[in-house]
């Protein structure tokens, strides 16, 4: 059984290696974009889940049999073997090569740490990995439009593009949940390429090591947990970020297909997760106050931009509306549910305090009794996935916090004035809207649900800066990193590969019942190697980032 497991796990990785970067490819190839390689690269694979998204929902929709994503695979092979000589020019580049083998790592790593979680949750974390694989199936075998998604929800109140994705690859190398883990882990990982690009905007030539930035991810506790809980915020934030890079780029050079592809990374981050639509209000204000005066077409950018989001909400929404009607599609999601429970004014107290809670840290108190040792691992769980400033972990927040105000106040600054406006905005519009649009009251603070991508960015800045900190610093980084992968992952794998009564969360009744099996269950008997190798290569990452950060010229 594991070997048959592990056969469909490896097919799993070339058919998303090559399915996310194949059909982008090909088609910015036909249209001749004079983009530089790392941007193509990142650029094919927003491009490639865009256009399998599009093509699985309509397989959806016209009720197609499971056998016809064999066919578009067939077709992603000959538009591989069209496109090899440029691709393999592309790849012979050394800012690419540098950027595949830590992306390759890191999607090792993390499918190594989903391979011994048997339980997901901590904290109060529950249901919706289970949530989104039901979504997922749905598009494998549709459900009633009545069906209600662990029992609350009807379909429209998320969006369908990651759903859509996965269902085409569990169509090819089956459905069940232990491939599902594996499909949502190398999709979410997909974060790394824009956290490369997005460095170079905050020092030139980006990331010197861009292993730093994968160890600085890989180790980092939300993104560990976002990578391995099989949802949707993490690919959401790798549009988001994607289309930052864009828009920013696209405005510095006049570039109307860096921001047309802006303005489609956006549409597609939002049909990923809702939690995209503040960066999306944002980065089109900037767009349509700022940036598109200054085109030299205006009108005919402004439409083809507008196009390219309606091709990839449209079909949904116009889907949607059909059959579950206005408000069903509008009104049925937990920022509108959750905050038609409150008059207006508690609305806003509970901004105010939502707010407060995110970015002042407080040690959780709710863990559940008769579990002592969830005492030593809940706490610092939420921390770190709640909590604005321990997110990017508390080294890499106070780097950043204290070089990004240093870059955006400085008159020595290299930041163009524009691009010190942008981040002076972006960045509390980013904070305060994307916790107003949050419709519960958590007190435990709502980081993890609309701020990942701040996160992210934090942490490629601090990636692409790290040279210019004194050797005392880089230090205190690499100590705090050690916290980080101890306390906020490895400590908490231990609760998540338990299967004992005091680490049973909420969501552990789904899985007595019978209705999933985890890929760590099915690798049980192989736990024990693959915790040896766990270990071992998180000693080869620290030893070599301390060997980097250490020898490293600050200058």
């Amino acid at each position: 059984m594991q070997i048959e497991l592990l056969v469909r796990v490896v097919a799993m990785f070339a058919l998303v290696g090559l399915s996310v970067t194949v059909p982008g490819f090909a088609l910015l190839r036909l249209l001749k974009l004079r983009w530089d390689p790392l941007e193509k690269l990142a650029g094919s694979v927003a491009l490639s889940l865009i256009l399998i998204y599009l093509w699985a929902f309509g397989a959806f929709l016209m009720e197609l049999p499971r056998w016809t994503a064999y066919a578009v695979t067939l077709v992603i092979l000959v538009a591989a073997a069209w496109s090899w000589p440029e691709a393999r020019r592309m790849f012979a580049v050394r800012r690419v090569q540098t950027v595949i083998v830590p992306l390759a790592l890191l999607a090792l790593w993390v499918v190594a740490l989903q391979a011994l979680i048997r339980n997901y949750g901590g904290g109060e974390w529950c249901c919706d990995w289970l949530e989104h694989y039901q979504r997922t199936m749905n598009f494998v075998d549709p459900k009633p439009s009545g069906f209600l998604y662990i029992g609350r929800y009807l379909l429209p109140a998320r969006p369908p593009l990651m759903n859509a994705v996965a269902a085409h690859f569990l169509n090819q190398l089956g459905d069940d949940f232990a491939l599902y883990q594996v499909v949502f882990s190398l999709l979410n990982v997909l974060a790394f390429l824009p956290c490369c690009l997005v460095a170079r905007l905050f020092v030139p030539g980006g990331v010197r090591h861009r292993g730093v930035l994968a160890v600085l991810l890989g180790t980092n506790p939300m993104f560990y947990m976002n990578a391995t809980f099989a949802w949707t915020k993490l690919l959401s934030a790798f549009f988001v970020i994607l289309a930052v890079w864009f828009l920013l780029v696209g405005a510095r050079r006049n570039s109307a297909s860096r921001l047309v592809a802006a303005f489609a990374s956006l549409a597609a981050a939002a049909m990923v997760h809702y939690s995209a639509l503040p960066y999306a209000l944002f980065l089109s204000a900037a767009y349509l106050v700022v940036i598109l005066r200054r085109q030299r077409r205006p009108l005919a950018q402004a439409a083809i931009a507008g196009g390219a989001v309606l091709a990839v909400v449209g079909p949904w929404f116009l889907w949607s509306i059909q059959n579950y009607g206005l408000a069903g599609t509008l009104a049925t999601n937990t920022t509108v549910t959750e905050s038609a429970k409150f008059a207006w004014h508690e609305n806003l107290l509970k901004i105010g305090m939502n707010i407060l809670d995110t970015i002042v840290p407080h040690w959780w108190t709710g863990v559940p009794a008769g579990a002592p040792l969830r005492r030593l691992i809940d706490p610092p769980f939420m921390l770190f996935q709640n909590n604005l400033l321990f997110a990017p972990g508390p080294v890499v927040s106070v780097l950043a916090a204290w070089g990004i105000s240093r870059r955006l106040m400085s008159r020595r600054s290299p930041a163009r004035p524009e691009e010190k406006r942008f981040w002076s905005l972006f960045i509390p519009f980013a904070i305060v809207v994307g916790i107003a649009v949050h419709g519960e009251r958590d007190d435990s603070g709502v980081a993890h649900i609309t701020l990942q991508p701040l996160v992210y960015m934090a942490i490629a800045y601090v990636a692409a800066n790290v040279w210019h900190y004194s050797l005392v610093w880089r230090i205190a980084l690499w100590m705090g990193t050690v916290v980080n992968l101890a306390v906020g992952v490895f400590l908490h794998l231990y609760l998540e590969h338990s299967v004992e009564a005091w680490a049973r969360t909420p969501n552990w009744d789904w899985k007595a019942d019978g209705k999933v099996t985890f890929l760590g269950d099915s690798m049980a008997g192989a736990a024990p190697l693959l915790a040896l190798l766990i270990g071992v290569g998180a000693l080869l990452a620290l030893g070599w980032l301390w060997r980097v950060l250490t020898r490293a010229p600050a200058g």
